[in-house]
């Protein structure tokens, strides 16, 4: 189930980039809500799998942020605001670590001996 969130989260990211390139502004907003509906699915499965290392609040925040930051990168490229572009780009990728980081630590604190 959460492979199957996560791929529905990137063809959102594919649509929101595509409409935000042509300049839909309905159904780029459609898709903004879809992502945070997604960002909902996917707090509400991990917090159910391992309640006592994700916290739903924790985890939805983790992902709206991402989406946030990647919003930010399509629009800084499509307005070829580059150096801003770089900059959200570099800030997206980081925060992509934070929630690796994260992620990992919940599974590896729920199975100690695994690891």
């Amino acid at each position: 189930k959460f492979s199957r969130l996560l791929n529905a989260r990137a063809d959102i990211f594919s649509d929101m980039i595509y409409f935000a390139r042509v300049g839909n502004n309905n159904n780029f907003s459609a898709k903004e809500k879809e992502l945070q509906k997604n960002a909902d699915e996917i707090a509400n499965f991990l917090s159910d799998i391992n309640p006592k290392y994700f916290k739903k609040q924790e985890i939805n925040e983790i992902f709206n942020k991402q989406a946030n930051l990647l919003i930010d990168t399509v629009a800084s490229r499509i307005k070829n605001d580059w150096n801003k572009n770089i900059s959200d780009f570099d800030e997206m990728f980081d925060y992509s670590a934070v929630m690796a980081d994260k992620i990992s630590e919940g599974i590896t604190k729920q199975f100690p001996d695994m690891f």
